[in-house]
């Protein structure tokens, strides 16, 4: 379900990118793609912090309590960097989105690998 939800993320900003770039302004064209990547946010999300907090169920609360701080920190950042490569077409921000959804999908990967490594 995570790697699902983020090939959904991943595919809304690709969308969202192609979007704002080939059609015209429109706030349809900017956010139906947007619905996408809220689909697989929607699906991925979850499904990430059950997975973290079930890695020592003793420090359940401490772990989410980790994950909810990283996730508004990390959402403030991106914010900020949104709004500094935006130009007022949108294209700044779905390049922004892209980028962090790419980013998820390498921790994914780097992630599993390190799981399998360890057995």
């Amino acid at each position: 379900m995570l790697r699902l939800g983020l090939v959904v993320s991943s595919a809304g900003a690709v969308l969202a990118i192609a979007a704002q770039a080939l059609l015209p302004l429109s706030i349809v064209i900017f956010f139906l793609p947007m619905a996408i990547v809220a689909l697989g946010n929607g699906v991925s999300q979850p499904n990430a912090v059950a997975a973290a907090v079930s890695v020592r169920p003793q420090l359940a609360g401490t772990a989410s309590g980790l994950v909810g701080a990283l996730q508004m920190g990390f959402g403030a950042v991106m914010t900020l960097l949104a709004s500094a490569v935006e130009l007022g077409s949108g294209i700044g921000t779905a390049a922004t989105m892209a980028g962090c959804a790419l980013g998820a999908q390498l921790a994914l990967r780097g992630a599993r690998r390190t799981q399998e490594a360890q057995g």
